[in-house]
């Protein structure tokens, strides 16, 4: 399972990630909620702690996730390589 995500910063940088098994487990154990549920029940913030947890993870920023969501207009799936209805690509 993985998960493509767009990134748009404030300073008009935009960047495409892809959150993968580590970044999926992650959000599972310190959200305790199953990404399985994306499909019916997504939070922004779910979107948004996921892709800076892949910025992170990547050594792409050292930020915490409360300091680098300062920085972010828009997160969202980037469905640009699978059905618009379904953004997580198994």
């Amino acid at each position: 399972m993985r998960l493509k995500l767009s990134v748009e910063f404030a300073n008009g940088e935009s960047k495409t990630v892809t959150a993968v098994y580590p970044d999926l487990a992650k959000f599972e154990e310190v959200h305790q909620r199953s990404v399985a549920k994306f499909a019916n029940e997504v939070r922004l913030s779910d979107l948004g702690w996921l892709a800076w947890h892949v910025l992170h993870r990547l050594g792409e920023t050292k930020a915490t996730y409360e300091e680098w969501a300062e920085t972010i207009e828009v997160v969202e799936p980037d469905d640009s390589e699978g059905s618009p209805d379904a953004p997580l690509d198994r």
